[in-house]
């Protein structure tokens, strides 16, 4: 799986990708589905282990993200990394700008055992694999959920949770990240209850990556 060598079993391809029916192990392969890639979010950094086999030798991958949309991938948009004989992996990172165009746009990945023969989208290698695929770039859109319990009861449905007098209420916080980038710095803060007597179950450091979701508990 991967990102694979072309022709093998020839000392000196001409061409890279090889198209032919022969290519070895020919496949876009790279990305789980060969067709979409993961989504890249305007101003944040973006990352994508590249798996590798056939790696005989030491070589180079580069990737290429056409971030303004304008049918070229530029030299800016390029990132690349290096790995050794035998390696079965490598990490691409990008930053994407807080200006790329939202939308569909395209990935391109090379790899070869010469990294002068991926310094640039286009032209021959002697060794390697050419894979493209599709990306949407999306604007950041953060968001927060939060769902207030009151003795195990939704305090946020009305008509409210009814406690009788004396009792004591037990408080749980459940703080969700609807959006689509990290959240940092995450507080929390109640009307009546005192902050230092929210706390949250198990260590947090305040981040919240998106789709996660952290549990706070007080007592009043």
């Amino acid at each position: 799986a991967g990102i694979t060598s072309d022709a093998d079993a020839t000392a000196k391809p001409t061409l890279s990708p090889n198209a032919g029916a022969g290519a070895s192990l020919d496949t876009d392969d790279a990305i789980a589905d060969g067709i979409r890639a993961p989504r890249a979010i305007r101003g944040t950094a973006y990352s994508l282990p590249i798996p590798l086999s056939g790696t005989t030798s030491p070589g180079t991958v580069a990737g290429w993200i056409d971030f303004n949309k304008n049918g070229i991938f530029d030299a800016t948009e390029r990132v690349q990394a290096a790995f050794l004989a035998g390696a079965t992996s490598v990490n691409l990172s990008w930053t994407v700008p807080g200006t790329a165009v939202v939308g569909d746009t395209y990935l391109r990945l090379r790899t070869s055992f010469t990294a002068a023969e991926v310094a640039d989208p286009r032209g021959i290698s002697q060794s390697g694999e050419v894979e493209d695929y599709i990306l949407t770039l999306a604007a950041a859109a953060p968001a927060i959920e939060v769902v207030k319990l009151v003795n195990g009861d939704d305090a946020n449905t009305a008509p409210g949770v009814a406690v009788d007098a004396g009792s004591a209420m037990r408080f749980e916080f459940r703080v969700t990240n609807t959006g689509n980038v990290v959240l940092t710095a995450v507080q929390l803060a109640d009307d009546v209850i005192a902050a230092a007597s929210i706390l949250p179950v198990g260590a947090w450091d305040g981040t919240l990556d998106p789709g996660e979701s952290v549990v706070f508990t007080a007592t009043y």
